[in-house]
This record gives structure tokens, sequence and C-alpha cells, in this order.
């Protein structure tokens, strides 16, 4: 309560100090409270630190500590964790909203989840132990280990940025659909459930969103969902195939291969389903299997424009097309390397089907699987985290 003193016109003011209240006016005070921000950090690889916004004000807070916001006003306020190292997730809602009431300390606690991610390795799909599973193994050819055990089709591997999730495609439940599941092989979700095709998953950078091909509409066209399967969205509508689907780096554009011309040839289209650009136009040939680099400069694919299946570059507009591989065998399923130095991919230049490695500019090829079964369509894990 605020008290206001007036005196009547004419009096002194040197009897201000000895005149009575003329009037009482209540003027009453904002009522506030406080909120105490916690956060808990457990798992492997740890975040050390992360960026707490209450309202507009930011502050720093460690990975097991807690920060006070004080003087807020009673009502509903949004706390929004973020700075979180990309193998780490928040449990629970974030941003949240938390009722602040007078004078009480209000406590919201975020427990965030770390994952140790894949380096250095190289996710692929094998037939080695009769059925198509997914394996993973470094990229030095060291330490080969099965992921999937299941006796119908687990493939099409995608690692996540994070490096520590793995969308696939499996017919476990008599259709092809997305399905993802931890590094481990563990925690498998159903991401989609579709009497049609769906195949080919790849993640936006920045994993909140994969995108597919699915021949829900009749023909393979491409779309895009969240990474819990939510929010399926159609990208292209062609009456003609669109499938293998790779996202740029930047998150704005969605490269692919498609009929629609006739042949398959590589396009490129923004996320939201707008200008789609032709990147190949070769009549003859198919240019397939595009997948961006790192810094999304360029971009790989498997094409037989030279009598069998090799991997080329790109620019990412289409430019400047080079050759990498040079073998009589078929070389496809091409995927970069973090770093974009090197690109993975499926070869049977040996006699099997194997996984290799070769520098960019397509000199020192590497075998990285040996074993007699089929190993094919590898996905390279990503490089740093957070």
């Amino acid at each position: 309560m605020v008290v206001v003193y007036a005196h009547l016109a004419g009096e002194s003011p040197e009897r201000e100090q000895t005149t009575q209240p003329f009037g009482v006016l209540m003027l009453e005070e904002a009522s506030t409270g406080q909120l105490d921000v916690v956060t808990e950090t457990s798992g492997e690889n740890l975040d050390d630190s992360y960026q707490i916004t209450v309202n507009e004000t930011t502050e720093t807070i460690g990975a097991n500590e807690s920060v006070l916001f004080s003087e807020l006003p009673v009502g509903d306020h949004e706390a929004e964790l973020t700075d979180v190292a990309d193998n780490c997730e928040v449990e629970g809602d974030n941003p949240r909203t938390v009722t602040i009431t007078e004078g009480d300390t209000k406590t919201t606690t975020f427990s965030i989840n770390c994952q140790e991610p894949l380096k250095n390795q190289l996710v692929f799909t094998s037939f080695r132990d009769g059925d198509a599973e997914i394996f993973t193994i470094g990229d030095d050819g060291s330490g080969a280990s099965q992921l999937t055990d299941n006796g119908t089709f687990d493939g099409q591997a995608a690692v996540s940025p994070s490096g520590t999730k793995i969308a696939f495609v499996s017919d476990r439940d008599g259709d092809k659909e997305i399905y993802v599941m931890d590094k481990a092989g563990k925690n498998v979700t159903q991401l989609t459930n579709n009497a049609a095709l769906d195949e080919y998953p790849a993640w936006s950078p920045d994993g909140s969103q994969i995108v597919f091909s699915s021949q829900r509409d009749g023909v393979d066209d491409i779309f895009t969902m969240d990474n819990d399967g939510s929010n399926i969205t159609g990208v292209t509508t062609d009456n003609e195939a669109d499938t293998n689907p790779s996202w740029s780096p930047d998150g704005n554009t969605i490269v692919f291969q498609s009929l629609r011309d006739g042949d398959w040839n590589i396009y490129s289209i923004n996320a939201d389903g707008t200008n789609v650009q032709p990147l190949t136009d070769d009549a003859t040939q198919g240019d397939r299997e595009p997948v961006w680099s790192p810094d999304g400069t360029e971009i790989a694919f498997a094409s037989n424009r030279d009598g069998d299946e090799e991997i080329y570059t790109m620019d990412s507009d289409g430019n400047n097309v080079s050759q990498v591989t040079d073998n009589s065998s078929f070389d496809v399923s091409p995927t970069w390397s973090p770093e974009g130095t090197s690109i993975g991919f499926e070869s049977d230049r040996d006699g099997g089907r194997d996984i290799y490695i070769i520098n960019a500019d397509g000199t020192s090829p590497f075998r990285v699987t040996t074993d007699p079964g089929f190993d094919e369509n590898p996905s390279w894990s990503p490089g740093s985290i957070k």
C-alpha cells in the first residue's frame, strides 16, 4: 500500500509534515514470485552448459546446476533451454510454461539425456546372416557390429546429425515402413504406418525432420515428417516417380531422383515444395542417388553415363560434373565423410558386394567390408558434435 498525503489549497507547505492525510490512495503493488530452474544431465558424453531463457532474460546454466529468476510477475511465464548439444535431448516440454504465484518460489527441472554419438562409423545393410540386417563398422574396416536381428528386411539406414539415432526401412509389419532406433539398435519406434511403400529416409540438418519417398498417393513422391512420425507433408506431386531424397545442410533444399522427363535425372526442390529445378539432363543414362556434401557445395551421385555404374560429383547447381570412380563393375550408393574429403560407396569390384571408401578426387580407394555376404547402402556417421 502506498499512502499519499495532500493539503488543501492555500495551506503552507511547512504544515505538510503535521497535516493529517486528506485521503488515502490505495495503490496495489505488483505481486511477484521466483522461478528456480534446475538442470539434471545424465548419460554419456555429457554436455557442459546451456542457455536458459525466461521471458526475455537469458542466463548460462551448467549441466547440473540451478539459476534463480527473481521478481517475476504473478502469472504464466515461458522457460526454454537452448544451446543443447546434438547428442543430448531434453525430456518433457521445451519450451514449457511455468505459473508463478505471489511470494512463492516455483521450481522447474530440465532433465537432459546424452548419448555417446557414433563416430568414425559406417552404417550399412548386410545380408551376411541370410537376410537384410543393419550393421555398423569403423571407417577403417574394424569392429563390425550387428544392430538389427529381424527375420525380414531391415535396411536403407540413415544416421541422424546427432550420431545417436538411425532411421531405417523395415517390412517387419508386412509393409515397408520407416522406423527409428538408437545407435545401439535399441528402442525401435515405427514412424510410418501405411499400406504403400515408404522408403529412403534422410534427416534434416537439425535432426527435427525426416524426408522420405512413398507410394501412398499411387506413385513415388517425396514427403517430410517430424522425427516422431507426425506432420507428414507432401513435397512433390508429379505423376512420375520421385525418390531417393537428400536434405541440404542449410535445410532449405531437397535433391532427389526423378523419372519425370522419361529417364532418371536429379532435381532440386525447396523444402516447402516450390521451385523444382533439374540438375542433370542425361537423356540416355540414369543419374540417381544424390547426396549433399557436408558444406552444401557439391552433390555426389551414381550414374551409368559412361556405360557402367560409377560415382560422380557436381556443384550444387548441377555444373562441373566430375567422375570419381572408374571401374568396370558397378559403384553406387554414395555417402560423404563428415569432413567432405572422402566418399563411401557400394561396389562389386572385388567379386562380392562390399563397402568402399575413396577420396573425393578419385584417389586411394579402400575396401571397408570383406564379408562374403552382400553389404550395401552405406551411411557415414557425422563428425564433431557441439
